[in-house]
């Protein structure tokens, strides 16, 4: 009986190691992985830990900003889709967004906030006006 051997499927990059290889050419092989992977830069970042700490400061800064900047633009439009709900003649809806912007209103420090709410809530308004206006 012909036993047949699988042989595996190799990416180009990956390492084949060969029983008749010396340990030389084993070594040569793995240092030229080493070499593509970058390894010994990297063990020349690990080796300066104020440069770990300032690089994960700066990622730490980056990412706060991101997510104060994200949930800002989703508050914006939470507010901005309940002011609408209140002008459209849905009584359970608009009252219930008027009671939530209340409360946002009545929060400490959110002046600015009510100041933006007024404004869309007169833009609803004038809306509403020229919607009957052109009925």
């Amino acid at each position: 009986m012909i036993k047949l051997l699988k042989r595996k499927k190799t990416k180009k990059n990956d390492i084949v190691f060969h029983e008749d290889d010396t340990d030389v050419v084993k070594m040569t092989k793995m240092l030229a992985v080493f070499e593509k992977m970058n390894l010994g830069e990297y063990i020349q970042y690990l080796g300066k830990p104020w440069h770990i700490i300032w690089s994960n400061i700066l990622v730490g800064i980056s990412r706060g900003i991101g997510l104060t900047i994200g949930a800002a633009l989703v508050i914006i439009l939470i507010v901005k889709l309940l002011t609408l709900f209140i002008g459209l003649k849905f009584p359970w809806l608009s009252d219930a967004s008027a009671q939530l912007l209340q409360v946002i209103k009545t929060t400490p420090g959110a002046e600015r906030f009510v100041q933006v709410v007024e404004q869309s809530q007169e833009n609803a308004k004038k809306a509403e006006a020229l919607r009957e206006n052109m009925q």
